[in-house]
């Protein structure tokens, strides 16, 4: 999946996943899978922290399908809530028909706007 890091904070950040410092405001997209952000600690601490902000782009339109992984499918009102699922984990908004993502706390759209 397509994933955009932003740094939202007014100083540099490094980013371990990607090597590399990002200055304040500054953007990165890249190609990740789930299991390389999942296993990226430092990372979702400065998720949680609002230091760095994520945001996914599809890469096959307007399907529940993003690369070669299928997301699991669930409407605004059967959708259950983000705490309960693992930061990063995404699936696929019926109403919406775009992904969404849990930041832990919220689900999220690619834009990373709370949905």
């Amino acid at each position: 999946m397509l994933v955009t890091f932003t740094n939202a904070s007014a100083v540099d950040v490094f980013v371990s996943l990607l090597y590399t410092n990002l200055a304040p405001a500054a953007s990165v997209t890249v190609s990740k899978s789930r299991s390389e952000l999942d296993m990226e600690q430092p990372l979702k601490s400065m998720i949680q922290a609002g230091t760095i902000v994520l945001s996914f782009a599809e890469e096959d339109g307007d399907d529940a399908q993003v690369g070669t992984e299928t997301w699991p499918a669930f409407a605004d009102l059967t959708r259950p809530a983000a705490t309960a699922w693992p930061i990063f984990a995404a699936i696929w908004n019926t109403d919406d028909l775009a992904l969404n993502w849990s930041d832990g706390t919220n689900w999220r759209d690619a834009a990373g706007v709370i949905t």
